[in-house]
């Protein structure tokens, strides 16, 4: 090869290597603000299930119910929730 054949491989190659590097970062930036938006949806979706088992108490107090759990002596089956200072922890 002549070294001008070598130069213009060069060349190409040096912009393929831009183009890819430049593809990468908008992979990881669109990565990036994905996983953002992922952790204000759970964040929105812990906040409403705080208010959830916090009302839900005394919403069934008012209107009479009682866990049925609770008059079998079973264990109950369904995740405990409560609030705590970093946000919604389920315990089983």
């Amino acid at each position: 090869m002549t070294l001008v054949e070598l130069q213009a491989k060069h060349k190409q190659t040096s912009f393929n290597l831009q183009r890819a590097q430049s593809a990468l970062q908008f992979a990881r930036q669109t990565a990036q603000n994905e996983i953002k938006r992922k952790d204000k949806e759970i964040e929105r979706i812990q906040e409403r299930w705080v208010k959830v088992v916090n009302d839900q108490p005394k919403s069934a107090l008012a209107v009479g119910m009682r866990c049925a759990n609770l008059a079998a002596g079973s264990a109950s089956v369904a995740p405990k929730a409560r609030q705590e200072k970093n946000g919604l922890h389920i315990s089983r």
